[in-house]
């Protein structure tokens, strides 16, 4: 499990496309995370613009250019961390601080391809019974098909 920063220290932009409409609010595994990667890439984005050489955007002073180049560092990092988000992820950092997390569930469930319920039913079987399911080895839960 990876624990982030609060929802509004980061954002993200995604190349992929959503799950599904969100028509309820509540949005799927995949659109939580393409957000949230979607959000730190653009973060990075606006530091390398103001570290950039345009003379509009350049840093003059080497301290500040040195604090940005100590935010970017940590951007990465965040960046790295945030591709990394599993659905337990999800369940713990997103769903559950819904307002109404039985009608969240229910959404989300209509929502979830079958590799994400996969990926769910591994990691109940793994956190709850302390078994690691054979077939689904670690970043095997999206390529199903063996």
């Amino acid at each position: 499990l990876i624990v982030l920063a609060p929802e509004s220290s980061y954002s993200v932009t995604s190349a992929l496309p959503p799950n599904q409409n969100v028509s309820s609010g509540v949005l799927s595994y995949r659109e939580w995370k393409n957000s949230k990667i979607n959000d730190a890439q653009m973060k990075i984005k606006s530091i390398k613009d103001k570290l950039g050489t345009d003379p509009n955007t350049q840093i003059k002073s080497t301290g500040t250019e040195a604090g940005l180049s100590k935010e970017l560092e940590r951007e990465i990092l965040t960046l790295s961390l945030t591709q990394d988000l599993t659905i337990s992820d999800y369940f713990v950092g997103y769903l559950t601080r819904q307002t109404s997390l039985d009608a969240a569930i229910k959404d989300v469930a209509i929502k979830l391809t079958p590799d994400e319920v996969a990926e769910l039913m591994a990691a109940y079987a793994e956190n709850f019974f302390q078994v690691k399911p054979q077939a689904l080895k670690p970043n095997s839960a999206t390529d199903l098909s063996q």
